[in-house]
């Protein structure tokens, strides 16, 4: 049987609201993104009375929605939730223990995994890692068939996990096992969950450093395709750090097939990034070292003076102090040493990307950068979007102010067979 457009909306506000039932990711369920799909669901199921499925998920949705804004924000939310559930005979129905108990069972596992993999990033000896990826295998194992949306983030926790250890011991089995869990978890995310963008950089990153390690090229077209996806999919977010991803990737390529486009579109979408990142931005050295390296491939290539120009410019901005921030300090730059301002790791050494305005700065040294630091982007940005979700609110909680999107009033007046909760 065909997948349908509905299919993929009902699946993908399925995902949002088992991400918020199971982790308290309150954004899955506020995301105005979340809104948007429940209208275009609307818009292909012409009659509701024939598939109350997509009844009861815009029904948890709108829920989910009203117990994180409260009862005066919620209000809306909850008047529609509560008309959706009287049409699909929900509203006497008893809550269901078992179902209860197995939730929040599943709850707490997925709240172990992510805590560990948090705690490895931070700490990153190998009890930690240990115990990590541990948590999350025994997540993976334990989320029931119903809630596929949930295996996929448990599973690319579990590679990110891999990750962590094989960049700390070496161990290309883990390298392995990484790429294994990311691509399973790309499949079942499917499109439209909540996590898809970070599943989709960390397999990147995962498959990127494979190619660097075994030389395989199979791994690096891989790398290239869900790094473009990446960008394609996902929202204005992180989107300079997704398409620094896609930099790395293309210019590996090129320096593998010889590829002029390759490299163009490198530059290209490096630059693309830096626009993104003004100086105080958290990625900002990092991306500039980015289009450095490529512009220092281009220079190699074809001896452009523009080229030598805009590269050095781009390693003294990488290389500058950080603007002072209020409490003194100084925004991390590129040769930073430590852990930078995402929690990641930042592997510069002091000489690496050195400006040399005779042109005698060794490029390998500003690719130390690159490979320390850089390839590290897919798996501190998903430990960031992972870091998030450890101390959101209970289901009980509330969302702060700041956070509260505009009311449902955006559907804009239901119409037709839809017009099954009262108006306000």
């Amino acid at each position: 049987m065909a997948v349908t457009r509905r299919d993929d909306l009902l699946r993908a506000l399925a995902a949002r609201v088992l991400l918020f039932r199971t982790n308290m990711d309150g954004a899955a369920v506020l995301d105005p993104e979340a809104l948007r799909m429940a209208r275009e669901l609307m818009r292909h199921v012409p009659d509701p009375s024939a598939d109350l499925e997509a009844v009861r998920t815009l029904a948890d949705l709108h829920r989910c929605r009203s117990v994180l804004l409260g009862d005066e924000a919620g209000r809306e939310d909850a008047a529609i939730a509560n008309a959706l559930e009287r049409y699909a005979g929900r509203g006497d129905a008893s809550p269901d223990p078992e179902a209860a108990e197995e939730d929040a069972r599943v709850a707490t596992l997925h709240t172990r995994a992510r805590e560990g993999v948090v705690a490895a990033e931070r700490q990153g000896d190998r009890s930690r890692l240990d115990s990590a990826i541990r948590a999350c295998e025994a997540a993976v194992d334990g989320t029931p068939a119903r809630a596929r949306p949930l295996r996929a983030s448990a599973l690319a926790l579990w590679g990110v996990a891999l990750r962590l250890r094989y960049e700390r011991e070496g161990g290309p089995e883990d390298l392995d096992g990484a790429v294994t869990a990311l691509r399973r978890a790309e499949a079942e995310a499917g499109p439209g969950h909540p996590e898809r963008n970070l599943v989709l950089s960390g397999l990147c990153a995962a498959l990127r450093e494979r190619y660097e390690l075994r030389g395989a090229l199979d791994d690096l077209m891989d790398a290239v395709r869900f790094a473009r996806a990446a960008v394609h999919e996902g929202g204005p977010e992180d989107r300079g750090g997704r398409l620094h991803n896609l930099g790395l990737a293309l210019r590996l390529r090129h320096e593998r097939t010889g590829d002029p486009e390759d490299l163009a579109e490198a530059v290209a979408v490096h630059r693309e990034a830096v626009a993104l990142a003004p100086p105080g931005h958290r990625d900002h050295a990092l991306l500039q070292q980015g289009l450095a390296n490529a512009l220092g491939v281009r220079h190699e290539r074809t001896a452009a003076e523009a080229d030598f120009t805009e590269r050095l410019d781009a390693l003294e901005a990488a290389q500058a102090k950080g603007p002072e921030r209020p409490d003194g300090g100084r925004a991390p730059s590129a040769t930073a040493g430590g852990a930078d301002a995402r929690g990641g790791v930042s592997g510069a050494d002091d000489g690496a990307g050195s400006v040399d305005r005779d042109g005698a700065g060794s490029r390998d040294s500003v690719r130390s950068v690159d490979r320390g630091r850089a390839v590290d982007s897919g798996r501190t940005s998903a430990v960031r979007g992972l870091a998030a979700a450890v101390g959101r609110p209970t289901a009980l909680g509330r969302a702060p102010a700041r956070d509260r999107p505009t009311p449902p009033e955006t559907w804009g007046r239901a119409s037709g067979p839809w017009s099954i909760w009262p108006p306000r």
